[in-house]
């Protein structure tokens, strides 16, 4: 088996270990890099397009909206919101390619990948369920369900 085989294969079985909760943290991470990447991109001069920056940012904000779930309560609404204003801040910022208006979507990722970070370490700490109230619990929906103070990922 080539080396890159061997590195693709690591990939999907680092991925497909995670939890929901770190899964959503990477994929942050990764759109927060991908904005980085366009920023500079779009900074230099003259300006580089080539649009794949884009869109894998399109593609990562994307992934990151359908992972909520209808009926989520109003927290998952509105973050559903707040993906919904980032595509549309990109597809602004792609047609002028202006790297101030990627700056304001890398500040929002960095807020959201931050928070996750957070979540993530809260849920490894607590994992007793004897020791505290469980952050996350399954019914069998898939994506995340946000209400209130309490997060629900559904497997």
């Amino acid at each position: 088996m080539r080396s890159s085989q061997i590195a693709q294969r690591y990939e999907a079985n680092r991925y497909s270990t995670v939890s929901p909760l770190r899964l959503r943290w990477l994929l942050l991470q990764r759109a927060c890099e991908t904005a980085e990447g366009l920023s500079r991109a779009w900074s230099s001069q003259p300006p580089l397009a080539d649009g794949s920056h884009a869109l894998l940012l399109r593609d990562l904000l994307g992934e990151l909206l359908s992972g909520l779930t209808h009926g989520g309560g109003a927290v998952a609404e509105q973050m559903a919101n707040v993906y919904v204003f980032l595509l549309q801040h990109l597809t602004r910022a792609e047609r002028t390619l202006n790297p101030q208006l990627l700056r304001d979507i890398q500040r929002v990722l960095i807020i959201e990948c931050e928070t996750w970070r957070q979540v993530v370490e809260r849920h490894t700490e607590h994992r007793d369920p004897a020791e505290s109230t469980p952050i996350v619990t399954g019914s069998g929906q898939g994506g995340l369900a946000l209400s209130d103070a309490r997060l629900s990922v559904h497997a």
